[in-house]
């Protein structure tokens, strides 16, 4: 299914995180409705019926309310807003043991990251064009549709496409070759027979919530949003943003505010992930970092580096280090010769280090040996 959002209504957001009503004033026209309705086509401009709720939650979401008492909304009733309530760290264990998480299909990967992709936590894939970001994203989004019998989440994905990157007919194949590696047994019990006999290409397909973002305002309204997007379809389980950077660093000179921004939307991703046990998975690019000399830094993250006279070049994911901070797990992408490596570079439970994969036209999988030539 394809999601619609209206750009032009999505400026009140943006006009809200930059000049905060105070507590008396008194909203105008601000109540036009953002629309996060089904629709078939991406850009249509339509989409602005029936989305009142959308925008409501976008504005009173916790990542759009301001810190102190003179900047409230007026849609804030009162101050100071009630304490959470905690939970104790055996709850924390306990839930935590018993999480699944999100496969990759490459079982190099997933003992990287300790089994998959994480639920509730938010985990960053950067790397060059060409490594494989987009299949890798599109095969999390096909396999978080796996029956929990089969050891998957038995969920669905929104996934956010800023780029246009999402190739359909790359789904299908992905999905057609995920369902017959999963029909194909042996099977432990009856239950995981019916389990594999329940799913099909097209109901793994059904569960990939597509959402078109064209500019930052898009994608900052689809964040905001997501809350009343998953209230609509609580199977949720796996949120793809491909990719958090590429707006973001297109005509964007207001450096203060893009960090505002970028700090509001992390926020809200990681409320979401945590209120509904989703994860999310963030694709970031890189941009190069130079330093004089042939010394410095080894560059956040990667492995890939060259040296050019008396300077020396590295990736490192786009956005800053303040957006770093943001994720749980980060994992750059590189090459090793003509080999695809993923390097677990920042994980707060997880140790460093490094995993072999390639894409195939089945999708993501294994490298066979050390040689491997995945092209």
């Amino acid at each position: 299914s394809e999601l619609a959002v209206s750009g032009e209504e999505a400026l009140q957001i943006i006009q809200e995180l930059k000049y905060p009503a105070s507590p008396g004033s008194s909203s105008s026209s601000s109540s036009t409705p953002l629309s996060a309705s089904s629709s078939s086509s991406s850009s249509s401009s339509s989409s602005s019926a029936g989305g009142a709720a959308a925008l409501a939650a976008a504005r009173t979401s916790s990542s759009l309310t301001p810190s102190t008492p003179s900047s409230l909304p007026s849609s804030l009733s009162s101050w100071p807003p009630s304490a959470p309530s905690g939970e104790s760290a055996l709850q924390l264990l306990e839930r935590e043991s018993a999480s699944r998480s999100v496969v990759t299909m490459c079982r190099q990967l997933d003992e990287l990251l300790g089994g998959g992709v994480p639920l509730g936590r938010l985990t960053e894939f950067c790397g060059a064009p060409g490594l494989g970001k987009t299949q890798l994203s599109i095969q999390l989004a096909v396999d978080v549709g796996i029956p929990t019998a089969l050891g998957g989440v038995g969920g669905e994905c929104i996934y956010i496409d800023t780029e246009g990157s999402f190739v359909v007919d790359r789904a299908v194949d992905i999905a057609a070759a995920l369902l017959a590696h999963l029909q194909a047994g042996p099977f432990a019990s009856e239950q995981e027979s019916l389990a594999a006999q329940s799913i099909s290409v097209q109901s793994l397909l059904g569960g990939v919530h597509l959402v078109r973002a064209h500019d930052y305002i898009e994608q900052l309204a689809v964040v905001h949003s997501l809350p009343q997007l998953i209230a609509d379809r609580p199977a949720v389980r796996l949120i793809v943003l491909d990719s958090v950077a590429f707006h973001f660093r297109q005509d964007f000179d207001d450096y203060a505010l893009r960090l505002r921004l970028l700090s509001q939307m992390a926020q809200t991703l990681t409320a979401v992930a945590g209120q509904q046990q989703a994860a999310v998975v963030l694709v970031n690019q890189v941009t190069t970092k130079m330093s004089g000399g042939g010394g410095g830094g080894t560059g956040t993250g990667s492995s890939t580096s060259s040296t050019m006279g008396n300077e020396r070049t590295w990736y490192v994911p786009a956005l800053g280090d303040s957006w770093g901070h943001a994720c749980t797990n980060r994992v750059m992408l590189h090459w090793s010769g003509r080999r695809r490596l993923a390097t677990l570079t920042k994980s707060s439970y997880l140790p460093t280090g490094s995993a072999a994969w390639q894409v195939l036209q089945d999708g993501v999988r294994d490298c066979a040996d050390e040689s491997d030539d995945d092209g």
